[in-house]
């Protein structure tokens, strides 16, 4: 059975009230018992439970809003990557418009970024620092883009609504891409099958204009 968009609905385990907001997430994490809710529900379907996020200090949360180039938006979930040298937070964010995309925050960084596709001819197997692949998005030319830094995934967290591709992750590692127009991009490869791929541009903080973030005593 398919959860409608904007309906209210209870967590299976606790009752407590949840609604997905956009049609393009597929499952939705309680925030207080953690049962992971997918959108088109199974008969008989046993519960699963995520484990809560981790403690990073970042100022978003879920019901963060902000605009940047005069397109509104509203934090709807994370998927929270942590890896052997460094962690990142993917916060799933749903413009005015309907659409969604990415707010990345991490280490002090935050860019804006979009599901793309890896258009290069070769498998990504043994990439180098200092090499190029090249990124597709939409009906823009191809991109190449410098890898800046290739680390592999230890554990993913969620929470929110998240699209499903963000459960199935799991044994992969990930590339962070840029050039130097500004734009970023970011590669999860297993080293078999079609990687998947995003691509955006950093953001200052200040162009993001955001609201309901967190206040420094609710990280203690």
């Amino acid at each position: 059975m398919m959860t409608p968009v904007g309906i209210a609905f209870s967590c299976p385990s606790c009752s407590s009230p949840l609604v997905f907001k956009t049609e393009y997430s597929l499952a939705q994490v309680c925030p207080t018992c953690f049962t992971i809710n997918r959108k088109i529900r199974v008969e008989g379907a046993g519960i699963q439970k995520a484990e809560p996020v981790r403690e990073e200090l970042s100022i978003l949360q879920i019901g963060a809003t902000g605009s940047y180039q005069n397109e509104a938006f509203e934090v709807i979930g994370r998927i929270q990557y942590f890896l052997i040298e460094s962690y990142r937070n993917h916060w799933y964010i749903l413009y005015s418009n309907g659409k969604t995309g990415w707010l990345g925050d991490w280490a002090g960084n935050y860019s804006l970024f979009l599901e793309s596709s890896y258009t290069g001819l070769e498998p990504v197997i043994e990439p180098v620092v200092g090499g190029t692949l090249a990124l597709l998005q939409s009906s823009l030319e191809i991109e190449v883009i410098d890898i800046e830094v290739i680390d592999k995934v230890k554990s993913i967290y969620w929470e929110g609504e998240v699209p499903d591709q963000g459960l199935l992750e799991k044994n992969f590692t990930s590339i962070g891409l840029f050039n130097t127009s500004g734009q970023m991009g970011i590669i999860h490869t297993s080293g078999v099958g079609v990687p998947h791929a995003y691509l955006g541009k950093y953001v200052e903080l200040q162009e993001l204009t955001l609201k309901n973030t967190r206040v420094h005593h609710e990280w203690l």
